[in-house]
């Protein structure tokens, strides 16, 4: 290759990290213990790790360099979150389990953020089990969230006349779910407490409540609502 010529010289060149280009072929070395920041920006993220991000996210170009270990809280660009949920809920950060019904700490600024709680071993046809949304953070924000997250229970219950309204209202709060008795046997309910109202031509309205929870068996609670009909 001539001189200038680039092209050719990034032909014949072989690539070669620095450790066996250099330091391997060495005989007179010495290590020396420090303390220093330090990031091998190997990738796009490690760049953003370098950089003073902007209110974007973006890596600021006119300013970068390693912050000191003394300067590096104070320099990173992130934003502070507080997730509170049942302490039997697990909590994930971008499918990252983070904690157990309440997490305190820092995430990246810039980026889109989910944010889920669940219960684990829930039923599969209870869609409160899971409680999750979405989040885009500035630098220095701080975000409290409250994720109302329950388990279910499966009732089994026995109505008689069976062509009987049954309406399932919950007492903590909640949209109220009615069906004929002959529609289902088994249902699965959030936990908590609810009002069980049944209604049928020529018999008296009859009210109770229930209380669901799940059991440490997972078997089903079985309650019977009779009727008294002329």
């Amino acid at each position: 290759a001539t001189a200038g010529d680039l092209t050719s010289f990034a032909e014949l060149v072989t690539s070669v990290s620095i450790d066996r280009g250099l330091l391997e072929r060495s005989r007179h070395l010495v290590v020396l213990p420090t303390e220093c920041a330090w990031d091998d920006v190997g990738t796009w993220a490690s760049l953003r790790r370098v950089r003073d991000l902007d209110d974007t996210g973006n890596g600021d170009s006119l300013r970068t360099g390693l912050p000191t270990r003394s300067t590096r809280a104070a320099t990173r660009r992130a934003a502070r979150v507080e997730i509170s949920a049942p302490d039997s809920a697990r909590l994930y950060i971008d499918n990252r389990l983070v904690g157990t019904g309440h997490y305190s700490g820092e995430v990246a600024a810039g980026a889109k953020l989910s944010v889920r709680a669940v219960i684990a071993n829930a039923s599969t046809s209870c869609t409160v089990a899971v409680r999750d949304t979405m989040l885009t953070l500035k630098a220095g924000d701080r975000v409290s969230l409250n994720l109302l997250v329950r388990g279910c229970a499966v009732v089994s219950y026995d109505v008689t006349p069976r062509d009987a309204r049954v309406t399932f209202t919950p007492l903590d709060g909640g949209p109220s779910l009615e069906l004929r008795a002959d529609s289902a046997r088994a249902l699965s309910l959030p936990e908590g407490r609810y009002e069980v109202r049944i209604q049928a031509p020529r018999c008296v309205t009859g009210t109770d409540t229930l209380q669901v929870a799940r059991r440490a068996d997972s078997a089903p609670i079985a309650r019977r609502f009779p009727l008294i009909c002329s």
